[in-house]
């Protein structure tokens, strides 16, 4: 089976430029990804798998208008709001009432969430292709430990 399966190195560098047009794929990748980086994520405070509790959110909206992502026209949007570096799970009634705000109003949503991935993203001034290339590459180094970790 070695011939088959992708050697680490080959796992990151096709994990840092992934795009999931299957919501409920992305919901699984980073469902994973924060049970792991988050080791406190035990009984309750593990991610809800259920959409009506937690959604998964485009930072970039898949839609923009001008106002509050300046700098960022429609091909870049396009290119990048599928990119796992742009999604995060993100409680429903939150995601809702946040919708295509600008990335000041998000920014603000993101840092009280109770996930720690989607929390991080707060961290950033500005968000942008960048932005949620960097957040890709974290994502990718992380998901290598987890699906290594899963076959151990």
């Amino acid at each position: 089976l070695k011939s088959y399966v992708p050697t680490d190195t080959q796992f990151e560098n096709a994990f840092s430029v992934a795009t999931v047009s299957q919501a409920y794929l992305a919901r699984f990748y980073l469902r994973e990804l924060e049970a792991f980086a988050d080791q406190s994520n035990v009984g309750e405070s593990v991610v809800n798998p259920r959409v009506t509790a937690v959604n998964l959110e485009h930072v970039i909206p898949q839609v923009t208008s001008d106002a509050g992502w300046e700098g960022l026209d429609q091909d870049s949007c396009k290119d990048r709001c599928k990119r796992l570096g742009n999604l995060a799970l993100m409680s429903s009634k939150e995601d809702a009432r946040i919708g295509n705000d600008g990335w000041r109003e998000k920014r603000k949503a993101l840092a009280g969430s109770s996930f720690e991935l989607t929390k991080s993203i707060a961290k950033n001034e500005n968000w942008g292709t960048t932005e949620v290339d960097e957040r890709q590459k974290l994502l990718a180094s992380l998901a290598v430990k987890v699906w290594t970790t899963a076959f151990d």
